[in-house]
């Protein structure tokens, strides 16, 4: 590991572009802190400093050559850096550091305080994981993120795939801490798992994406083609011998703890579950709100919307006499069987890319009107891309960030192994890319270059409220073509709604995996065992939607009141985003001094 004071003498190497000069001694302190733990994250995480795609500037603090390895060991380590940092930070006055300063600081002290409140839990987090695991994480990587622009390049991405079984070893030691506490997931969420990574072992080395993708990208670049022949012939023997080898590891050490697991769902039956479950909702909620609280506030929330939902239904000629249940299934069985295409999309071989071109001309159309309630745009573009292949058995539609450097834009990925229904992509959109998490992200990308840190730090409540928040933003100010469209958006906030009694339902209430398959279809219309497993999988991070979004509503809901005629949606929008994904609690004290400040006596 990296000494503190070998990392303080490294940051102070640091370009003058990089940081900027302070006289204030407190202020002088929090921004050694700020790229002390910059650098040292980038340090000991190799893969989540590739994500990052940084400037040549802080090319020193990269090695593309390594993979980050989570043993007992790192991550026991890492916890004593944040003991370091709480320490360093306790000695520092915030109250007297300028505006900018002061925010960051609040920033990373309620990142530090959740972080080392997760200390106890630091090995809950299952190592089995079909959605979001390792073999996930490391396609990402490798496929998309690790540069192939030269020959260096390429030799550091057959020196990542030769680290694989040390990747996948370093798993396995964290597993065995998991299965000695009795942090064991259910069998089906193992058996999943074993069936995805046995699927990733292509029988022909040449169809596997770490080779094919790395073979496609040094035929983009400028090496010559003697060199690429040689790097193919290197990467397609590690792939069959060492990539293919460490997942036959972790498949082994899966198979071996099948009996040892059984097919309860929820956290609450880990030693101390009941505790952990309100660490996750704490972290991904950034309120104390307990599990009672939450799954009330989905079951008032549900009849809302489920209300609204009716009236739209009788708009268009469902009858005033029949229950939000009949009406609203019918409806939907209605929908998923129709051929209209105001509805659908036929199964013509061109209908996947006419599904990309609807999404990013709506993309267009938008952006259109983002003036009227934006003051700040951001300057980076996104378009709509489909899931690779090779992923869409377990990968679900998400946003995927640009490079900070500006070589890998921003993308919005759809899976096409089904076809969307037409009434549901304006609201899909809206949420993934702008006004939603693009429209976020990318202008805390831009806001955030002189306090890189800030790269590090991404508030669950914040980034999901906010993508909510987009979506609701649409709706009422008609952004949406039809009420077809209108009735796919109420039906995404019912998702979000249901998310909240399902999740809890699930941790709290110990429920099983089928009990919550059919309470979101019955009351969302939602059938889908991976919307279950991803909730199992990662706990009370569904929560955070539909909680981070009240929490927004709720404080411009103040604004306009305090302010009456002087409220303005595009400051309000301002405060929110030139923060990027700061806790939505941060942002509430933000938004009250700009009260307070419009309030005060000319």
């Amino acid at each position: 590991m990296i000494k503190t004071i070998l990392c303080v003498l490294i940051i102070l190497t640091l370009p003058i572009a990089v940081l900027p000069l302070h006289s204030n001694s407190n202020s002088s302190q929090i921004n050694i802190l700020f790229d002390l733990i910059f650098t040292e994250t980038l340090q000991n995480d190799p893969e989540f400093a590739t994500l990052l795609g940084l400037p040549d500037t802080f090319a020193f603090l990269i090695d593309n050559s390594l993979l980050t390895m989570r043993t007992p060991k790192n991550i026991k380590a890492e916890y004593q850096r944040y003991h370091d940092y709480q320490k360093r930070l306790s000695t520092i006055n915030i109250e007297e550091l300028n505006k900018d300063d002061r925010i960051n600081a609040r920033i990373l002290e309620n990142h530090i305080n959740l972080t080392l409140g997760g200390e106890k839990y630091q090995f809950y987090s299952t190592v089995i994981n079909p959605y979001f695991g390792t073999h996930y994480a490391l396609t990402q990587l490798m496929t998309s993120h690790h540069p192939i622009n030269s020959l260096d390049d390429a030799e550091r991405y057959l020196e990542r795939l030769k680290q694989f079984p040390e990747r996948i070893r370093s798993d396995i030691k964290e597993l065995s801490v998991q299965i000695e506490n009795g942090i064991i997931p259910p069998r089906f969420i193992i058996t999943k798992y074993i069936n995805i990574l046995e699927q990733s072992k292509i029988t022909n080395a040449k169809e596997n994406a770490y080779y094919y993708t790395f073979v496609q990208r040094l035929n983009e670049s400028q090496i010559r083609k003697r060199n690429q022949k040689d790097f193919q012939k290197q990467a397609y023997n590690l792939v069959k011998d060492s990539v293919y080898f460490a997942y036959e590891l972790l498949i082994n050490q899966c198979k071996q703890i099948i009996d040892l697991s059984d097919s309860r769902a929820g956290v609450w039956h880990y030693p101390d579950g009941d505790n952990y479950y309100q660490f996750c909702l704490q972290n991904h909620t950034g309120t104390n709100y307990n599990a009672d609280d939450i799954h009330e506030i989905g079951l008032q929330e549900i009849k809302r919307i489920q209300n609204k939902i009716n009236q739209k239904l009788i708009e268009i000629g469902y009858p005033e006499d029949k229950s939000f249940d009949q009406n609203f299934h019918q409806y939907n069985t209605a929908l998923f069987s129709s051929t209209d295409p105001r509805f659908t999309y036929s199964y013509a071989p061109e209908s996947r890319q006419q599904v990309l071109d609807d999404f990013n001309q709506m993309i267009q159309i938008v952006r259109l009107k983002l003036p009227n309630y934006f003051s700040l745009l951001p300057e980076a573009l996104v378009s709509v891309k489909a899931i690779p292949d090779y992923a869409v058995s377990y990968s679900g539609e998400h946003y995927q960030r640009g490079s900070m450097d500006g070589t890998i834009q921003a993308a919005f990925y759809t899976n096409l192994s089904a076809l969307p229904r037409k009434p549901g992509m304006q609201t899909l959109l809206y949420h993934e890319t702008i006004p939603g998490h693009h429209f976020q992200i990318a202008l805390a990308q831009q806001a955030i270059k002189y306090y890189p840190f800030r790269n590090l730090i991404s508030s669950t409540d914040m980034v999901e409220g906010w993508a909510l928040y987009a979506e609701k933003l649409a709706y009422e100010n008609g952004w949406f073509d039809n009420i077809f469209s209108e009735l796919g958006y109420l039906k995404s906030e019912l998702f979000r709604a249901a998310r909240l009694v399902v999740d809890t339902g699930i941790h709290a209430k110990h429920w099983s995996r089928e009990k919550a398959y059919y309470y979101l279809y019955e009351n969302a219309g939602i059938a889908s065992y991976y919307e279950i497993d991803r909730y199992i999988i990662w706990p009370g991070q569904a929560c955070a939607y539909k909680i981070g979004e009240l929490r927004i509503l709720k404080l411009r809901e103040l604004m306009k009141k305090e302010l009456g005629d002087q409220f303005d949606i595009k400051e309000f929008h301002r405060l929110i985003l030139e923060n990027g994904t700061a806790p939505v609690s941060i942002i509430e004290n933000i938004v009250l001094d700009y009260i307070n400040t419009k309030n005060q006596p000319k």
